[in-house]
């Protein structure tokens, strides 16, 4: 037998209300959902899931009108995904909304990891990667960065080892196919091999620093001012996965809406009026309905008299036929 918990006076505590339970985990996903940029009212735990597609089932029943078995399981459905997607809104926004505080606090780390990541494939593709590298500020600082380091290492030892040369080649987007033919790293003209290396340096660094300065800082600014209000252009992982859940979702909930009630009722769409209808041009033609206690009502009575072809051709009932101006209909003329 279980016992009801004691107080410190050791009065028994109540059981708190489903009220005061409700009220409870509101105010614990309000704090939760604070850091996050949510507000918390419109946030469905999982634990709460069945409850909340139970509820919107009765309250939406008058809206969806089921009319069978199968209109019952496909109200239900919509009920499912429309918690779903309620869901899967909140955790987009979530996502946006972290992006947003990391580009708030964190831009010039995780640009700069952008570029040292692309330029891990250096080697691999030197000439497409080293021009993707000039695109951005931070892929630019990272290659005035490679050349300066490896000039320091010039002027301290003399010369480069395979590795070093390589890498200035890549730098330079110089295919590893042509790399057995004359490239800018050769001297020429009598002089040292250093002293064309250096000056190749001081050309590329002097370029790189050109086009920082006057595009890709400006460019970098612009980015970051976009991803710091919402409209940044990057999408993780995670953001572009809750995007085709909530995708597919979408295209359930529609598919559902269309199945609903198609069981039970079959709607056809009004006939259109033609000309005459609008300008009421058509006439009424009056149907005699038998009445049973009058005895039997001979076949044909009441019908619309059959129209007579040979007199539909004669030019007095055609211009008897002929529809007048609207106005002399209504009586204006």
């Amino acid at each position: 037998m279980e016992t009801q918990p004691e107080s410190a006076s050791g009065a028994a505590t109540p059981e708190p209300s489903p009220q005061q339970r409700w009220h409870e985990q509101r105010e614990r996903i309000r704090i939760l959902a604070e850091p996050l940029g949510l507000n918390g009212p419109g946030i469905v735990p999982p634990e709460d899931e069945p409850a909340e597609v139970n509820n919107r089932f009765g309250a939406w029943s008058d809206e969806l009108k089921p009319f069978g078995n199968f209109d019952f399981w496909i109200s239900e459905q919509i009920c499912v995904e429309s918690v779903n997607i309620q869901n899967l809104r909140r955790h987009e926004f979530v996502l946006r909304h972290a992006q947003v505080h990391r580009a708030r606090t964190g831009w010039e780390i995780d640009r700069a990891f952008d570029a040292a990541e692309l330029a891990a494939e250096l080697a691999d593709q030197p000439e497409m990667v080293s021009l993707r590298l000039r695109m951005s500020a931070h892929g630019a600082a990272l290659m005035i960065g490679r050349w300066e380091a490896l000039a320091a290492i010039l002027r301290i030892h003399g010369r480069w080892d395979e590795a070093q040369r390589a890498l200035a080649l890549d730098l330079l987007g110089v295919p590893q196919a042509l790399r057995q033919g004359p490239t800018r790293l050769d001297p020429k003209d009598g002089r040292e091999a250093a002293e064309v290396i250096l000056e190749v340096i001081a050309a590329e660094v002097a370029e790189l620093s050109r086009l920082k300065a006057e595009e890709l800082d400006a460019q970098d600014a612009r980015e970051r001012a976009a991803a710091e209000l919402g409209f940044g252009s990057v999408l993780g992982p995670e953001l572009r996965a809750v995007r085709r859940q909530l995708s597919a979702c979408q295209r359930r909930l529609e598919w559902y809406k269309r199945a609903l009630n198609k069981g039970g009722r079959l709607v056809l769409p009004e006939p259109k009026p033609d000309r005459n209808d609008r300008l009421g041009l058509n006439p009424v033609i009056p149907v005699a309905v038998p009445d049973p206690a009058a005895g039997s009502t001979p076949l044909g009575a009441g019908w619309p008299p059959v129209r007579d072809e040979v007199a539909d051709k004669d030019p007095v009932n055609l211009e008897a036929r002929r529809p007048r101006a609207v106005g002399n209909r209504l009586g204006a003329g």
